[in-house]
């Protein structure tokens, strides 16, 4: 881990050491960490709910945005209902978890991210991890 502080940060670039450098890490993968659209929504949400939900849903409970955010979600999606949570480990967790027990076996891209890994072993079900890309090897 670098121990320089990264100073400023697009959805493409970071500045390092005062040099701006092209960022190839991270998750905002279309640039909406950014988006004009979706910075005034969280600022709305910011005045609305503070900068916290101070828990899990499951502790402080759902907001009205939770709600929102699946219900749009379903729709677009031309889904019956959406889960949104807030993060892929959690998804990949939650996902294999509600199917246990239901699974002959669970193949794996070797490549694949870590969290899916450790929620396909938690599952239970005989686990294969194939070649890169290739399901046939």
């Amino acid at each position: 881990m670098s121990r320089s502080p990264i100073s400023a940060k697009s959805p493409t670039h970071v500045t390092l050491g005062g040099r701006s450098l092209l960022a190839f890490v991270g998750t905002d993968y279309l640039g909406l960490s950014a988006h004009e659209k979706v910075l005034e929504a969280c600022r709305e949400g910011l005045e609305r709910y503070g900068l916290s939900a101070s828990a899990s849903r499951v502790t402080s409970g759902t907001y009205e945005a939770h709600v929102q955010l699946e219900e749009a979600l379903a729709e677009f999606l031309g889904l019956e209902s959406a889960l949104v949570l807030p993060s892929g480990d959690l998804a990949n967790q939650a996902l294999l978890e509600s199917m246990e027990g239901e699974l002959d076996r669970i193949l794996i891209d070797a490549d694949s991210h870590t969290s899916l890994v450790r929620a396909a072993r938690a599952n239970g079900a005989p686990r294969h991890d194939y070649a890169p890309g290739d399901p046939t090897r």
